[in-house]
């Protein structure tokens, strides 16, 4: 018995592979992840702002529309903010006037009530990140032809402290599928699907 586990154990064949990567195979699948994270990336980053600018388009049309309902109960436009009956998550309660921006909750955007004797319309403005600059406005009225009216239009703002510096079309065309409508002096405009 002793001889047959001598032999046994003798002659079983020795497992001489060690486990684990070798250095080039580790190297290259840092590599791959690395592929494909700097692809990835660009895309999430992307998908992050067409949602932020999401939630200022919709926040935009819910102030227009009880804009509007304002209007057929009153047989006038708002003056303020405070007239309509929504709630704006703004970052501070400060009561909003024609002509001046204020910041909403996630910092990102403020909303205007541009001065309605003249244009009747309200403004978001991208105020910080790297589409600052970037605006989604609506006109009842605007004494420019060539501006649609009654539609959500997206902007670049290409001069003023929130100036638009990426190339043109980066936010509207890119991430809303805009067509240009009109450029001035103050920044360009396109037209959205919705």
């Amino acid at each position: 018995m002793h001889h047959l586990f001598k032999r046994i154990f003798h002659h079983a064949p020795r497992n001489t592979h060690r486990g684990g990567f070798t250095l080039i195979e580790l190297l290259v699948v840092v590599l791959i992840i690395g592929i494909l994270a700097s692809t990835a990336l660009p895309q999430y980053q992307r998908a992050v702002e067409k949602s932020r600018g999401t939630q200022a388009l919709t926040l935009l049309k819910s102030v227009y529309q009880a804009a509007e309902t304002f209007y057929m109960a009153n047989g006038n436009f708002p003056t303020e903010f405070s007239q309509l009956d929504i709630d704006i998550p703004y970052k501070s309660s400060a009561s909003i006037v024609p002509g001046s921006t204020q910041a909403l909750a996630d910092s990102y955007w403020g909303l205007e009530l541009i001065n309605w004797t003249k244009y009747k319309g309200f403004l978001m403005t991208r105020l910080s990140g790297p589409y600052k600059g970037s605006q989604f406005l609506v006109w009842k009225e605007h004494e420019a032809a060539n501006v649609p009216k009654d539609q959500i239009i997206c902007g670049e703002q290409v001069s003023g402290s929130y100036a638009f510096t990426k190339p043109e079309g980066e936010f509207c065309v890119k991430l809303f599928r805009g067509v240009k409508k009109a450029a001035g002096s103050g920044g360009r405009m396109y037209a959205i699907p919705l």
